[in-house]
């Protein structure tokens, strides 16, 4: 994807003056996926899972549940992002009682695309 790569370099020409004048960014390239992420200095390995959990559940949210991993995907980005959201603070018994919730229906997903398979 040429079009991607000269907007690659451009991000990092920007991305090495910035760092040069004290303001530094953190600049990665999927060239296969054709993405481009870029992140402040001060972004933590939590907050950009966050970010990433909000794109898994958006292909989550937009799957059509009749895609036969549409409930294995749903339940499993639930669960991580309930764990996100927890990360610093902790679950509570209400939190935990709607993991396990999402558990079970994470495990019928399971069996259900091992019957198909029969």
């Amino acid at each position: 994807m040429p079009g991607l790569d000269h907007i690659h370099e451009k991000i990092m020409e920007l991305a090495a003056e910035q760092g040069r004048l004290g303001s530094g960014v953190r600049v990665s390239y999927d060239k296969d996926a054709g993405v481009i992420k870029i992140a402040g200095e001060g972004a933590s390995a939590l907050s950009l899972a966050r970010t990433g959990m909000t794109d898994v559940m958006e292909l989550a949210y937009s799957a059509a549940e009749h895609h036969p991993l549409w409930a294995l995907l749903y339940r499993s980005a639930e669960i991580a992002g309930t764990a996100l959201d927890g990360w610093d603070a902790g679950l509570d018994a209400d939190v935990l009682d709607d993991v396990k919730w999402s558990v079970e229906e994470l495990g019928r997903a399971r069996e259900k695309l091992a019957g198909d398979r029969k």
